[in-house]
């Protein structure tokens, strides 16, 4: 199937209230940015894009839940109907219909609708419809722009933006821990500023820059008062650090600075199953 489109979903920036749109616009900068599509349009709390052959990028744009690869129809039931039969002509067992109608000014209400377009399937296939457990599920939503039909979502990792938190000094090494600290407070909308001591952990930026949209600052320190002066001259208040339960310990620094531990209550194997998810997507 030639798709001609994609349907890209967010959750919690729905939450934000009167901060939604400075949300929105973060993650669209992030998106144009991390994929290099500029052409994006939003309809309905959907942002839709035209198709392109790198889409997986998408799963590195936190605030991102899933995306679907989508086929655009004209708002006519008969052409939706017979896109929906090019889109299900290959499949074998059972389908259901699912349609959702944001442009309430489409004349067919969605039980209608999904009615409509699961008979003509099952006339021009082998398919049959089943509204449980079936093996197919169609989609489709009819928005102000077009119907957009498609078949699967892919999930993301969700979460806020990056450039939504502010920003945090990320402590950063080449252990799995540091990273994926790193990583869960930048899918909470943070900013990370990476400091290290020792060699480079060229490996561990690499990984934080294939999710943000801007180049990574690190910085090294040599001991725990370095850190506290260098945080300190650039009014940096958060400290994030990677240590789990097992390995916890106390850092010397002054009240006002605020530290963060995400995955105190992880296990070995959970971090290192958390940190092989994101790895993989690069």
């Amino acid at each position: 199937m030639k798709w001609s489109h994609l349907i890209l979903r967010y959750g919690e920036i729905f939450l934000k209230g009167k901060n939604r749109r400075s949300f929105e616009a973060q993650l669209v900068r992030n998106i144009k940015a991390i994929t290099e599509q500029k052409d994006i349009m939003n309809l309905r709390s959907r942002y839709i894009l035209p198709y392109f052959e790198n889409y997986a990028s998408l799963k590195k744009v936190f605030g991102l839940v899933s995306y679907s690869l989508a086929q655009r129809s004209e708002k006519d039931e008969n052409a939706i109907a017979k896109l929906a039969v090019e889109l299900l002509k290959d499949k074998k067992g059972t389908f259901r219909v699912s349609t959702q109608r944001s442009d309430k000014s489409f004349h067919i209400k969605s039980p209608d609708m999904n009615r409509l377009v699961g008979e003509y399937i099952e006339s021009k296939t082998d398919l049959t419809f089943l509204l449980k457990e079936f093996d197919h599920h169609l989609h489709i939503e009819i928005n102000t722009d077009g119907a957009y039909l498609y078949l699967e979502a892919e999930q993301c990792f969700g979460g806020l933006p990056v450039g939504t938190g502010g920003e945090a000094v990320v402590i950063l090494d080449d252990s799995d821990a540091s990273v994926l600290a790193a990583l869960l407070v930048m899918k909470r909308g943070v900013v990370p500023r990476v400091y290290y001591s020792g060699n480079l952990p060229k490996k561990s930026i690499d990984l934080l820059a294939i999710f943000s949209a801007k180049e990574i600052q690190s910085e090294e320190f040599s001991s725990q008062s370095d850190l506290l002066e260098k945080m300190q001259a650039k009014h940096l208040k958060v400290l994030v650090s990677g240590q789990d339960f097992a390995g916890l310990k106390e850092f010397e620094i002054e009240q006002d600075i605020v530290v963060l531990r995400p995955l105190i209550g992880f296990s070995k194997k959970e971090i290192e199953q958390l940190h092989h998810s994101f790895s993989k997507v690069s």
